[in-house]
């Protein structure tokens, strides 16, 4: 499995997850995974885990990033990945916020 293939299938199933708003590219170095003619960002595949960054528009932020966990894990697991997976949630959108300030 190629690199970009293997980010690609990552970054489309935690995109999918409720509460995520989008993948982020991290902090001061971007986060992504580099290939021939592209790039995934807020995915950096390691020889050993597969890092997630994350912005989400939900709490808790818990129940959010197991799901983005699993969520990768399962893609991971249809490509006959073993990584290990982290998570890292780098902003929450400030609607999420005040939603629940309000209930």
């Amino acid at each position: 499995m190629s690199r970009s293939a293997l980010a690609q299938a990552v970054a489309e199933a935690v995109s999918a997850v409720p509460g995520v708003a989008r993948l982020s590219p991290g902090g001061v170095v971007e986060v992504a995974t580099q290939f021939a003619g592209g790039k995934v960002v807020g995915i950096l595949l390691t020889p050993t885990a597969v890092r997630v960054h994350v912005v989400i528009d939900r709490v808790p932020v818990p129940l959010v990033a197991a799901a983005v966990s699993q969520a990768a894990r399962r893609a991971l697991d249809r490509l006959a990945d073993s990584r290990a997976v982290d998570v890292v949630v780098d902003d929450i959108v400030l609607g999420a916020m005040e939603s629940v300030e309000r209930s």
